[in-house]
């Protein structure tokens, strides 16, 4: 059976590199990079070398867990491997001195402010386009979302109150990832979207979701939970200053699934 002679007929019929052979894939697959956390257990709970290149990783909890404290670790971490560092902040709430205490140069950060999903969702292709096509960057390129949870769809954003939008977001969500995990893969950037889980009515199962659907579950490669306890605290006399964080991968296509680690999230200095 001549392999070579299918994929030569497909690459001309679709273009180029729709078809493969096996050893093909192993360029493909291998993960050319990976942005270190900063904490050696949760690196090593992730099996790779860090948050992957080319691949969607989902950072879930509840507020007050750290989320937003861990993406600005992976951000400092890729300036200081000379990449790119590029943050899409949806709650108006990012604070300077928060990013400075875990490392981050703010004078070469990104940041963006999109009004609503599909407008990050673009500013996000737009971005990996020009830095990796145009601009020609072979260096490590971090983009993260923060947070899925709190960025309305355009149909929210531009309609009234009294209207409904039964699912629009997650939508307008799996729509825009479906587009994007392709030249995700192919550009090899780290993509890290922050998301809440929101507490549910059911008596049984999970109480919480996250939001948007199922798509960015399904589409992430990574999930890591996030939860930390009260009694978990640490104080300096009733004051507390920290707290351990507990973290879970629930979804895991790059090691084993279901991996457990503990770390010590100061509240004004990051991790520890």
């Amino acid at each position: 059976m001549n392999l070579n002679r299918l994929r030569a007929k497909f690459n001309k019929k679709f273009g180029a590199n729709t078809a493969r052979v096996a050893s093909d894939l192993e360029v493909l697959s291998r993960i050319t990079y990976g942005i270190s956390s900063q904490c050696l257990t949760l690196d090593l709970m992730l099996g790779r070398p860090g948050f992957p290149a080319g691949r969607l990783t989902e950072i879930v909890g509840l507020p007050s867990v750290g989320k937003s404290a861990l993406a600005y670790h992976v951000l400092a971490e890729c300036q200081r491997l000379g990449g790119v560092s590029i943050l899409l902040e949806t709650e108006n709430a990012v604070e300077p001195e928060r990013l400075k205490a875990v490392g981050v140069n703010i004078q070469d950060l990104g940041l963006f402010y999109p009004e609503y999903i599909e407008q990050g969702l673009e500013i996000i292709s737009t971005s990996i386009e020009d830095i990796r096509v145009i601009q020609k960057f072979t260096g490590p390129v971090v983009i993260v979302l923060d947070t899925i949870a709190g960025t309305p769809c355009a149909a929210e954003y531009e309609g009234g109150y009294e209207e409904k939008f039964m699912a629009a977001a997650a939508r307008s969500i799996a729509l825009g990832l479906r587009k994007l995990i392709r030249p995700l893969a192919e550009h090899k950037v780290v993509l890290i979207f922050l998301n809440q889980l929101r507490s549910t009515m059911e008596q049984y199962g999970e109480r919480f979701v996250s939001y948007g659907g199922k798509s960015i579950s399904s589409s992430s490669s990574i999930r890591v939970r996030l939860s930390t306890k009260q009694s978990e605290q640490v104080k300096v006399g009733a004051k507390p200053i920290g707290a351990w964080t507990n973290a879970i991968t629930i979804k895991n296509k790059l090691a084993s699934p279901f991996q457990f680690t503990k770390y010590l999230f100061y509240f004004d200095k990051g991790i520890d």
